[in-house]
């Protein structure tokens, strides 16, 4: 730069004249003698000799013999440094010359790059190396304002990364003894926590934020707060947090709000900057009892903005180090990070938590045990798989393995955890208890087997990894006999022998499995004509003793498979009865005590399995003809019925009767009906029979199956129909035909009176009149001045306090919906009734509706509509049910004195 070099050469002529003289003048006069006898050097004029006058006009004049210049100028303190380094010829001199040349090629140039050649700039860059080595603490304001300028330039060279490495937090510290904390000292700190070599990887941000709390913590809050915005505002994102954390624990609890309160109100404050120092200052109020919502609203706002979550999870965490044990109270707040349906997936919370080594488990249990406790959403243990980064993997299934191993949580959590999470790893973390805990977790050793053989478990390796665990001794003798036992299983299915089942032990399975066991086994070894099946039942009927009783638990399913054999051999029915029969001898269910041929039994279930097999193409209706015409297997058809009338709806169970009253030859009636009726549930016998009581009159009285099971019952279907009807008014112009079947064959009395059927047990008797008494009430017309004296006459007929407590407020329910209006006297009285009756819930009748909502429909508007007079008889109520309670205690409680 020519306005530079002037004052360079007139300060080397006196420091090193004839060497100037030799290496630079008379090189030049050799090279250009027309320039004698003098030699302009952008605007300086440097002669040999004397020849000031003439030239002086031209520019500064050096006198290079003697050592002169004129007029005489005041060297930069960069240039003394240079003439320094060139005089001394010191070996540090000549390091600084080769660091200050690299630092010049690293340096960011400013935005006028012919600034760069300004005193300052140099000055700043010839001064680096002495600064460097200097440790000393400014004494006075004016070192820390120089201080001050020297890291703001450093600042925007971008050659801070070597002044720091000094001037790290422990020099602060240091630095901050009493007389030294000045307005220009804490300015000059701000000023190096704006350079971002300040935070590199190897000082800690914690430490940093002691440094500035122990400067800050007494300072005015203006000159507090805007200097830790600016702070904040030039930390990296990564950084602030634990920046954050211990600026906030060293300031006082006032100074922590205040600048937070600050930054709140700051436009410009980075809402994402903001999250953790509020995360920090939440979590200890917390710590002191405090409300945790605000620490999951944080939470929940941060899962919204990019970066934001992992700062606030550390903010979070850093509160743990001196309380270890509130990790649990933390955890449960912070769920929404880990929330995998929440706005941000939980990714980063996932990723985060997963990294915490053995404390995962205890972040993520709380968010993750209610995903993993319901098997019904695996979808979303899938979605947790894909969404764990691949070297987060190992910790996913120690976390996954931790949480479901309890027996709480359902065993599928922990097998997903084992076939999905673990064994596709590579190496695997391992613990001991894994293996043993995954072969209890699973149960059915139908199950097992399926893990042990199944091709694409046995690419997994699940038989693999639990041979490598019983090499290691981790597996019980007991839960090994098992794997070996599966595999002897396996093998004998394979065989295709039926003789070999009688030398494994079947598999032990859950009642609902075993349906699938038997048709395995029917598969592999039953042969095409079924003459396996003979060692097969021997064999289940060993393994699973009791399954095959009638009413046992998955004997539906045993029967699927049985049927499905028997209909692949395309029998007629009495081929098909004789098949049964043998099946039934072999599993000893048909002795001389029984024939098998029970309602709820082997034989009624394959049945009734037969025309509902995948893909039948065999006409159901002779068999079901000639069962019904056995006499002593037509009950075995009440099962087949029962499944029919499950297909439909309650109101359309008249419609199953009709369609097999049409297809079945009915020459015992009474047979057909008392099957019906026997396979109908309350509610299915309560339509039936409002809709054909006209056929049951003129038969004998049919038998009620179940009756041994209640208890003071007759063997009477009427009784049965009594006892089992939902509470509700019999379909419109159907009671006089109900009412007939009921009494028929009873006798009538000889005054008056009603009569009194013979077939009703007490119970039945007390529902019967019931249900007489809610259907006229339903018929009598709507209007209150006809509903209001039927319900007065109830007072002293309805045997209501005979009814079960579900009936008493079912029968209520029908009341409160089929009155329209009524007067406080009419309340009154009819809540007297009710305590009589035995109603002593008046909280219950606010929810009327929901008594009898499956029996009928109850519009919206008309529960609003009944909510006045539901409130004044629940007030009633109550107020006699407290005047009663009140004359209890008032009563004596032993003999009065005279």
């Amino acid at each position: 730069e020519p306005d530079r070099l002037g004052p360079l050469i007139a300060l080397l002529t006196f420091a090193f004249p004839e060497k100037l003289r030799d290496e630079l003048t008379f090189s030049t006069y050799h090279d250009r003698p027309e320039e004698l006898p003098g030699l302009r050097i952008s605007g300086t004029i440097a002669v040999a000799r004397p020849n000031r006058p003439a030239l002086t006009a031209q520019g500064i004049v050096a006198d290079l013999t003697v050592g002169t210049f004129e007029p005489r100028i005041e060297p930069s303190r960069w240039a003394r440094t240079v003439a320094g380094w060139f005089l001394k010829h010191d070996p540090i001199d000549e390091a600084d010359w080769s660091a200050t040349e690299s630092r010049a090629r690293a340096a960011r140039l400013p935005t006028a790059p012919e600034s760069a050649w300004s005193d300052d700039w140099l000055d700043a860059l010839y001064a680096y190396p002495e600064a460097l080595r200097s440790r000393a603490v400014p004494e006075e304001s004016t070192g820390w304002n120089e201080l001050a300028d020297f890291t703001r330039w450093l600042n925007r060279t971008g050659l801070g990364d070597e002044w720091v490495r000094p001037r790290n937090p422990t020099w602060w510290r240091e630095a901050t003894e009493p007389g030294r904390e000045s307005a220009e000292a804490r300015a000059a700190l701000v000023e190096q926590l704006v350079l971002r070599d300040s935070w590199r990887a190897d000082f800690q941000p914690a430490d940093w934020g002691d440094v500035v709390a122990a400067w800050f913590r007494d300072v005015a809050a203006s000159e507090r707060d805007t200097s830790i915005a600016t702070i904040l505002q030039a930390a990296p994102k990564s950084k602030r947090p634990g920046f954050a954390r211990a600026l906030l624990r060293g300031l006082t609890p006032e100074g922590a709000e205040a600048v937070l309160d600050r930054l709140r109100d700051d436009p410009s404050a980075d809402r994402a900057m903001l999250l953790p120092l509020e995360a920090s200052a939440a979590v200890a109020a917390i710590l002191d009892g405090a409300d945790p919502a605000a620490l999951r609203a944080i939470v929940e706002v941060s899962t919204t903005l990019p970066g934001a979550l992992v700062a606030v999870l550390d903010a979070v965490e850093a509160g743990l180090v001196d309380h270890p044990e509130s990790l649990p109270t933390l955890a449960a707040i912070v769920t929404p990070a880990f929330d995998l349906e929440g706005p941000g997936e939980g990714r980063d919370g996932l990723a985060w938590a997963l990294r915490r080594g053995n404390r995962a488990v205890g972040w993520l249990e709380p968010a993750l045990r209610p995903v993993l406790a319901d098997s019904g959403r695996q979808d979303l243990w899938r979605v947790l798989l894909d969404r764990t980064p691949t070297d987060s993997r190992p910790s996913l299934a120690r976390t996954i393995l931790a949480i479901a191993d309890d027996p709480g949580l359902p065993d599928e959590a922990f097998r997903f955890g084992i076939e999905s999470v673990l064994l596709p790893l590579a190496p695997r973390p391992s613990l001991p208890e894994w293996a043993e805990t995954y072969l209890r977790r699973t149960p059915s050793d139908l199950d097992l087997l399926r893990r042990l053989v199944a091709p694409e478990n046995r690419k997994l390796g699940v038989l693999a990894w639990l041979n490598q665990a019983r090499s290691r001794e981790e597996l019980s003798a007991e839960q090994s006999a098992r794997i070996d036992s599966c595999l002897d299983y396996a093998r004998a299915l394979n065989s295709r022998d039926p003789n070999s089942l009688l030398k494994i032990h079947v598999p032990t399975v859950p009642a609902e499995e075993r349906g699938l066991v038997l048709g395995q086994m029917l598969a592999h070894v039953g042969g095409a004509t079924l003459e396996g099946l003979p060692f097969v039942l021997d064999a289940v009927r060993q393994a699973w003793p009791g399954a095959f009783e009638p009413g046992a638990s998955g004997l539906r399913g045993l029967a699927t498979p049985l049927a499905k054999c028997l209909a692949a051999l395309n029998l007629a029915p009495a081929p098909w009865f004789a098949r049964i029969t043998r099946i039934l001898e072999r599993l000893g269910l048909a002795n001389a005590d029984r024939n098998g041929l029970e309602p709820d039994g082997l034989a009624a279930e394959i049945a009734a399995a037969a025309p509902r097999i995948a893909g039948a193409t065999v006409d159901p209706w002779p068999l079901r003809q000639a069962l019904l015409r056995h006499d002593t297997a037509w009950k075995i058809l009440a099962v087949d019925i029962k499944r029919d009338l499950a297909e439909l709806r309650p109101r359309q169970a008249p419609e199953v009767l009709s369609r097999w009253d049409q297809k079945l030859t009915q020459e015992k009636p009474e047979r057909f009906f008392e099957l019906i009726l026997n396979a109908c549930d309350g509610s299915r016998l309560a339509s039936v029979v409002a809709a054909r009581a006209a056929d049951f009159k003129t038969l004998p009285p049919l038998a009620w199956w179940d009756h041994p099971r209640h208890a003071d019952s007759r063997n009477d279907l009427r009784d049965g129909y009594a006892r089992m009807a939902p509470l509700a008014p019999v379909e419109e112009g159907r009671l006089f035909l109900v009412r007939g079947w009921i009494e028929a064959g009873s006798k009538k009395p000889t005054g008056s009176g009603p009569v009194i059927p013979a077939a009703l047990s007490p119970l039945g008797l007390v529902r019967w009149r019931c249900l007489e008494a809610l259907t006229n009430f339903q018929n009598a017309g709507r209007g209150p001045e006809v509903r209001w004296p039927v319900v007065t006459d109830w007072e002293a007929s309805l045997p209501v306090s005979g009814l079960a407590v579900e009936d008493r407020y079912r029968l209520v329910a029908w009341l409160i919906l089929g009155l329209d209006g009524a007067e406080s006297y009419q309340i009154a009285r009819l809540a007297s009734w009710l305590k009589r009756s035995g109603i002593k819930d008046p909280a219950r009748l606010t929810r009327w509706a929901e008594e009898i909502e499956e029996l009928t429909e109850i519009p919206g508007d008309l529960k609003l509509f009944r909510s006045g007079m539901v409130a004044e008889l629940r007030t009633e109520l109550f107020r006699l049910l407290k005047e009663e309670n009140d004359q209890k205690d008032r009563k004596p409680s032993g003999p009065i004195s005279k």
